[in-house]
């Protein structure tokens, strides 16, 4: 479109990628207006539903060239279109690079991301029923959808309110299949403050719905980091916390895995206790290596 509007200029009009926010885009010729918009015509006219939302979004930033900007209704049509995919893996990133291109726009809006993380359970619980015959476990095909999972609740995480938090924790805590990285994106990406105020929820789910020591430590440590940010302003949440996390720590074989959760847990110690219950707390660990 840049090349067309010098052609069509007669090079009056050349939009460099430097100045491209300066530009005066009611001044572009109006045939190129027109060409941008069979573009979009054309592409609503395709029956296939994934090539169709990858060219919308591929075109998304030519939106100005027709003197309008990308609306919340527009996400929200397409978030809707990205739910006729069937495929599991493809219906994930889809959503994904759906997210990537509204949170570029407006990293405020939320609307259709919340249709897509509704969206995103469903997904997962048809992946864990059917599974994959070309991967050798389902733990290792599950594995695949973790990065758009991130980067979707990232995208809604960004200054969520308390409201949002509570519908996205309800969803998550009625979806059939309890998975670590929804929580563990739920705590690393809300509002820290948010987290630090749920500490005693946030225990009592990963102790109720992670028997792995595994998944358990990684969310434990995930939890730590985040109050690290912004403490529980009561005592008992911290100390609930860290005898938390010591009990899992105890019922671990796994060195890395103990030692990770250790760091974050003194850190979280030494800036939330007094010096002696530090030092009884560090005393514990060494008996445990």
């Amino acid at each position: 479109m840049k090349n067309l509007t010098k052609v069509h200029s007669g090079g009056k009009m050349i939009i460099d990628d430097d100045m491209d926010q300066d530009i005066d885009y009611s001044l572009v010729p109006d045939k190129v207006q027109e060409i941008c918009m069979n573009w979009f015509l054309k592409s609503a006219c395709i029956r296939e539903v994934l090539p169709r939302i990858y060219l919308e979004l591929c075109l998304v930033s030519c939106h100005k060239f027709m003197q309008r900007r990308v609306q919340q209704s527009d996400l929200l049509r397409l978030s809707k279109m990205v739910r006729g995919i069937a495929e599991p893996l493809c219906a994930a990133y889809t959503a994904a690079y759906l997210a990537r291109v509204g949170h570029s726009l407006n990293p405020e809006s939320k609307d259709y991301l919340f249709i897509l993380i509704d969206f995103i359970f469903k997904v997962a619980e048809k992946a864990i029923e059917e599974g994959n015959s070309k991967c050798s476990s389902d733990e290792q095909y599950f594995m695949l959808f973790e990065p758009s999972i991130d980067w979707l609740f990232q995208c809604l995480g960004f200054n969520a309110s308390k409201k949002m938090f509570a519908s996205i924790y309800d969803m998550y805590d009625k979806s059939k299949y309890k998975r670590a990285i929804f929580l563990q994106s739920i705590i690393r990406y809300f509002p820290s403050e948010i987290i630090a105020s749920a500490t005693t929820t946030m225990i009592y789910c990963i102790n109720d719905h992670y028997p792995n020591e595994t998944d358990k430590l990684r969310l434990v440590k995930e939890l730590g980091l985040t109050l690290l940010k912004t403490p529980p302003k009561k005592n008992q949440p911290k100390l609930d916390y860290l005898n938390f996390g010591w009990e899992c720590m105890k019922n671990t074989d796994d060195a890395n895995s103990f030692m990770e959760c250790a760091i974050v847990l003194v850190d979280f110690a030494i800036k939330n206790l007094n010096s002696s219950a530090v030092k009884v707390f560090i005393k514990e660990i060494f008996k445990k290596l």
